[in-house]
């Protein structure tokens, strides 16, 4: 089991991880254009050369282009991201990203070369492995409530499962029970 720290396609978090690292590094200068190297598994995969126009969550999370393009304009996709499919600068980058079929690059990995406004280029080169998206107890508990916080679960549900989790074989389902009962209590509140 591997945990996906975006909502976007297994083959498209390392993508994703690669742009984010390259916005890093860009510091807002203007892409003009975007190549990206993959193994030809994750690039022949149905959807991955996707480039729209997208009009469904299914489309976009696919996309390699649209990962890319949204994750080096916005940062990491949100669900709201994902589901944004009008974005002229998003689309318009999406337009000049170029998927490049490499068996050399192994999988999980990808080498991303942005060209600049000013034609300079950066590369990004990620090589990863399944072992990273390994994550232990404390990693895990941030993604889940990153992703919690984004659907609009409170951070009370989290700790009750939490304690529930670490106080096994101990643990009582009452508490399991009361990290729901934690959203019954938002859905009243928002009535």
């Amino acid at each position: 089991m591997a945990f996906k720290p975006f909502p976007v396609c297994a083959f498209n978090q390392s993508p994703v991880t690669a742009a984010l690292r390259l916005r890093e590094q860009l510091a807002g200068a203007a892409v003009a254009s975007v190549a990206v190297r993959m193994n030809p598994y994750e690039t022949g995969y149905a959807g991955m050369d996707a480039t729209g126009p997208f009009a469904s969550i299914s489309g976009t999370l696919m996309s390699i282009p649209f990962c890319i393009a949204t994750a080096l304009v916005h940062g990491a996709p949100s669900m709201r991201h994902m589901t944004t499919y009008d974005d002229a600068e998003v689309n318009r980058l999406v337009g000049g990203v170029t998927l490049v079929t490499d068996a050399s690059v192994p999988t999980l990995s990808c080498v991303i070369e942005a060209t600049l406004a000013d034609g300079r280029v950066v590369v990004e080169d990620l090589r990863m492995t399944a072992r990273d998206y390994a994550y232990g107890w404390d990693d895990t508990a941030a993604l889940a409530r990153r992703v919690g916080a984004e659907s609009g679960v409170p951070a009370a549900a989290y700790d009750r499962l939490e304690a529930f989790c670490r106080d096994l074989p101990g643990g009582s389902i009452g508490q399991v029970l009361a990290a729901f009962a934690e959203l019954d209590t938002v859905r009243a509140a928002a009535e």
